[in-house]
């Protein structure tokens, strides 16, 4: 009997340990290895494109490329506040994928990501979503600030949208793209508000804010 207890106790602990080390871990990253040739593909198709669309770009060395990857919940299950909270909500998502032209007569399968392109040191200098390139004049319209900086520091690890915020605990938040546009930073989830000035999230604050996702789900 005390053996049988004392097995139940352990087991018990580790449940415990189980469930405290699985809270706010970003589980996804384990995808970007996986999927690690095809955004390596995805790069190289990006800047091709952009260079053959505006010559500027070839210019620039060693661009940086921020992916927003679009997520789609796979499992068609509305989400919890709980999940958003311990960011177990992740485990339901997975990569959009989408047929690109690579020239008249071929396309490819690539991941689908809305593309923030910067210089080594930090300055926004391009975009392509969807294999759209923006104009560069177009950068204009982006507050980037300390985006730019984190990316300069290799200080995000991820980065991902698709959510919409008004229907955050329906089914219908993850299907078709939204305005959850979120980085991971050193394994806590970030919002990112007001990065876009033509649409401000914020029109009370016009600076760029980094919103840690626990605190707009709490708000």
């Amino acid at each position: 009997m005390f053996c049988s207890m004392k097995y139940l106790y352990v087991i018990f602990l580790f449940a415990i340990c189980m469930r405290t080390y699985s809270q706010n871990e970003v589980c996804f990253l384990d995808s970007l290895i996986s999927c690690k040739d095809e955004i390596e593909k995805l790069e190289r198709f990006n800047l091709k494109k952009m260079q053959r669309e505006y010559p500027a770009y070839r210019e620039y060395s060693d661009l940086k490329q921020l992916h927003f990857f679009w997520l789609h919940n796979k499992s068609n299950c509305p989400i919890t506040k709980e999940e958003y909270l311990d960011y177990s909500f992740l485990r339901k998502m997975c990569f959009f994928r989408t047929r690109r032209h690579l020239h008249r007569f071929k396309r490819d399968i690539f991941l689908d990501a809305a593309t923030f392109v910067f210089t080594p040191e930090g300055k926004l200098v391009g975009k392509i979503r969807s294999g759209f390139v923006e104009p560069p004049n177009w950068m204009e319209i982006y507050n980037a600030g300390d985006l730019g900086r984190l990316v300069a520091e290799n200080k995000i690890s991820f980065a991902f949208c698709g959510g919409i915020r008004s229907r955050l605990y329906t089914r219908e938040s993850w299907e078709n793209g939204g305005d959850m546009d979120c980085v991971v930073i050193e394994g806590k989830i970030f919002l990112l508000n007001n990065l876009d000035r033509s649409s401000l999230d914020d029109s009370a604050n016009t600076k760029f804010q980094l919103i840690p996702l626990e605190d707009f789900i709490n708000k």
